[in-house]
C-alpha cells in the first residue's frame, strides 16, 4: 500500500502573493476544490475569476461548480485508469466496426 498524509494544505495566490490558505482532512485534491473556493468567498466576499490547477482537481462536480460560478478554469481533466481503458476499448471497437463494413462491402 501507499502511505499518504491525512491532511491537505491548499494555497491560493495572486501575483505571487498568498491570498488564502486552508487545511482539509482528506489526502486528495479532488474533494478540496469547492470547499476551498467557499473559504475564499468567506474571506473576500467573492469567488476568484480564474482557477489554475493540476489534474488532481479535475472532476465533473468541480468543473460544474466553476462553470456555474463563472470561474475561468485551467484545470486538466483527471483521466483515471477506467477512463483511459474505456477510450482504448472504444477505439478498438471503432476500428473493428470499420473493418467489418469494409469486409462485408467486398463480398457483395
Amino acid at each position: 500500500g501507499q502511505t499518504k498524509p491525512g491532511y491537505n494544505l491548499q494555497i491560493a495566490t495572486e501575483n505571487q502573493f498568498i491570498t488564502d490558505f486552508a487545511f482539509f482532512p482528506n489526502p486528495t485534491d479532488t474533494l478540496t476544490l469547492i470547499p476551498f473556493f467557499n473559504s475564499f468567498r468567506e474571506r473576500y466576499n467573492r469567488l476568484p475569476g480564474t482557477a489554475v490547477a493540476d489534474a488532481g482537481y479535475g472532476s465533473e462536480e468541480n468543473y460544474r461548480f466553476m462553470q456555474e460560478n463563472r470561474i475561468e478554469a485551467f484545470v486538466k481533466y483527471n483521466f483515471g485508469y477506467a477512463s483511459a481503458l474505456s477510450f482504448v476499448l472504444f477505439v478498438i471497437t471503432a476500428v473493428l466496426t470499420v473493418l467489418s463494413f469494409k469486409v462485408s462491402g467486398k463480398e457483395e
